[in-house]
């Protein structure tokens, strides 16, 4: 019996991403989901999202950035590392999709990152992140940076097609220390995975895009090599299109 899964790439804070993921779940039918998320991650966005974002909006304003602050409180999305950070702070997309599958179709969900690293994350983004003097870095920052791109999902998506095409250039895009975290949070990913395998026929892996390249680093991608299949999801999107 196959028990190959597949490992889906993602761009994390997709404004679209819900309705794509949702629509591939439906149509792939995986009877569990596993995600590269964590529970004290989503503990954190549930306690503190709003709270958190009044205090990034005050911040803004602190350093006179008015304009930020009123679309942060209408909802709008923000651009650059603003709208990293305010996605930060929401239930991640991939989550919210898996729910409502796994409401429609009786699937398993599996949060898998290692909760350790997660933890440690939520200390930063409920600690110094949003301080006024951090919000003014940032802004010092921006303002010598290049503008950011029109379409920051589609640059990420080509990249992340860049590295799949060739991946020994990989190692090059993180620092020693990304790259150790990466391994570590992997190696961990990869336990929770194999469970899943054990139980189901059908698994789905959501991960960000930078977990399915095996360019010499111990990604899920390489831990799992030619068991698994690795595809992004506007590709597999598109896959379902032509085969129509």
């Amino acid at each position: 019996m196959d028990r190959r899964i597949t490992l889906l790439g993602v761009v994390h804070r997709d404004p679209q991403g819900e309705a794509r993921l949702y629509s591939l779940l439906c149509r792939v039918k995986p009877q569990a989901v596993g995600l590269e998320l964590a529970e004290p991650s989503v503990a954190a966005r549930r306690e503190h999202g709003e709270e958190l974002k009044a205090k990034l909006g005050r911040s803004l304003r602190a350093a006179g950035r008015d304009d930020l602050a009123l679309a942060l409180e209408r909802g709008e999305r923000l651009p650059g590392v603003w709208g990293e950070l305010a996605g930060a702070l929401e239930l991640p997309y991939e989550l919210r999709a898996a729910q409502a599958w796994a409401g429609q179709s009786g699937a398993a969900l599996a949060l898998l990152d290692d909760p350790v690293a997660a933890a440690a994350a939520v200390a930063r983004l409920t600690g110094e992140l949003f301080e006024e003097e951090n919000v003014r870095a940032l802004l010092e920052e921006e303002a010598r940076s290049p503008a950011p791109s029109p379409d920051p999902i589609a640059e990420q998506y080509a990249l992340a097609r860049g590295y799949l095409g060739n991946a020994q250039l990989f190692r090059y895009h993180f620092g020693a220390e990304e790259r150790s975290s990466l391994e570590d949070r992997d190696a961990f990913v990869a336990r929770g995975l194999e469970a899943l395998c054990a139980r189901f026929e059908r698994v789905l892996y959501v991960a960000g895009w930078e977990h399915l390249i095996d360019g010499g680093l111990k990604t899920i991608g390489a831990l799992w090599g030619e068991r698994a299949r690795r595809v992004l999801l506007v590709d597999a999107l598109e896959e379902g299109e032509e085969g129509r």
